[in-house]
């Protein structure tokens, strides 16, 4: 229980026209936006666990004038006070373009709401009234369903982890990875939401016998696979950036439009996200399969960089610890045989995305994706370019425990879930 546990509990909303400063004269006190975004390091005891996201990141995915995902959703932005001490945080956010996808696939109405970037000491009295707040802004919009945490949707930071959950000893979170004391869990539950899906977390060591022997019986299916059907999986051509983007954003809706909770990206947020991150992109991690010449798979993975935030302390004003790191995209290009600053390697590369279009034309006749095996083909050349980069561990996340076929590569390789987390929903 933490400290501020006496007294009643205040919930007010953070002003719209709020913007974080990257620059804020000392003395200077916090708007809400800005306490909004840093509340975990203003309220939550010290955890080895959490990364201490950017907060120029954080910022971004929150700031609902300029975000390209808030052109086709709402949120409001929620903070629980007890006196002049902010506890807890939460969003209420409507996802139009996923209750409008989810209405074209099913034929029927969708009215679903989302909270997210939750945050919380540990007293059940400011969960309640922040998810009674999130409740309570959704059913004045109609929403029938509340479900989360998705901060803001799928493709951001989605899900509770759950280290109860997990087999061995807890890891630290992977870039994109949502990371979470176990209480949260409890808080949600003790309201009254209920488990929907649970995801799963892989880690694969690059360099073990095992994964090496597994990768080795791809190898020979795949050398088959591209005999018979003329395969190609090359890399992300740098030089047409943007027409790859566009190409990315085609193959991943279509690609992943099955899998449950999914929300179409829009060219603008993929675009968005590109711009930002076309500097830290590794390009020997993007991977897109094609077939006479036609994209038909895409494998997106980036390093993490959980690790360089973490050195940063989750500041702008640490970007001299980026230089530490020897292996990153940037610091390669820059100094191709190295650079003296050098004292350390990201060791792991992230898994975020990686899909196989359901049906691939083929002249006048239509082949199934798994009759092709394109996903073991990316996930088998994903593996051989993290290798030949240099880096040492692969993971993937987040993987839908029903989801046989991209479980089915680390089976084979003996490896268990190694970070677990859970969907919560509840009726409004």
């Amino acid at each position: 229980m933490n400290g501020l546990s006496n007294g009643p509990i205040r919930i007010t909303t953070v002003p719209v026209q709020d913007r974080f400063r990257v620059l804020r004269l000392p003395g200077r006190p916090l708007n809400d936006l800005e306490r909004f975004v840093r509340l975990p390091r203003l309220a939550l005891p010290p955890d080895p666990l959490r990364t201490p996201l950017l907060d120029l990141e954080q910022a971004d995915l929150v700031d609902r004038r300029s975000h390209p995902f808030y052109r086709d959703a709402e949120a409001e932005l929620f903070l629980a006070w007890r006196g002049d001490e902010p506890v807890g945080r939460i969003a209420a956010i409507v996802n139009h373009n996923h209750n409008a996808f989810e209405e074209r696939k099913h034929g029927r109405p969708a009215r679903s709401g989302n909270f997210g970037f939750y945050e919380a000491v540990d007293d059940q009295a400011v969960a309640n009234a922040l998810l009674d707040a999130a409740a309570a802004w959704l059913r004045e919009r109609g929403m029938v369903e509340m479900a989360g945490p998705a901060s803001p949707s799928h493709n951001y930071y989605f899900g509770s982890r759950s280290v109860a959950d997990e087999i061995g000893p807890p890891t630290p979170s992977r870039f994109l990875e949502v990371y979470n004391p176990d209480y949260y869990n409890r808080q949600y539950e003790a309201w009254g939401l209920e488990s929907a899906r649970t995801l799963l977390g892989y880690d694969a060591d690059l360099r073990s016998p095992v994964v090496e022997k597994t990768a080795e019986r791809f190898e020979r299916a795949i050398t088959d696979l591209i005999a018979a059907t003329g395969l190609v999986v090359r890399r992300l051509d740098m030089s047409d950036f943007d027409g790859e983007i566009g190409r990315a954003v085609d193959l991943i809706n279509r690609s992943l439009e099955d899998n449950w909770g999914f929300s179409p990206m829009t060219r603008a947020e993929l675009g968005y996200m590109a711009q930002q991150m076309r500097w830290v992109i590794d390009p020997e991690l993007i991977l897109f399969a094609e077939l006479g010449g036609e994209p038909v798979g895409i494998s997106l993975s980036i390093p993490d960089y959980n690790q360089v935030f973490t050195a940063m302390e989750g500041r702008l004003s640490g970007w001299p610890a980026v230089f530490r790191f020897g292996n990153l995209p940037l610091m390669r290009w820059l100094w191709p045989h190295g650079n003296a600053w050098s004292t350390e390697r990201v060791p792991l590369v992230r898994v975020i995305a990686l899909g196989v279009v359901p049906t691939v034309w083929r002249g006048s006749s239509s082949v199934r994706r798994e009759l092709l095996r394109l996903g073991p083909a990316l996930v088998y050349q994903t593996f051989r370019n993290a290798r030949r980069a240099g880096y040492r561990w692969l993971t993937a996340s987040w993987i839908l425990e029903d989801n046989r076929a991209m479980r089915a590569p680390f089976q084979l390789a003996a490896l268990e879930p190694t970070r677990v987390w859970r969907i919560y929903r509840r009726a409004l």
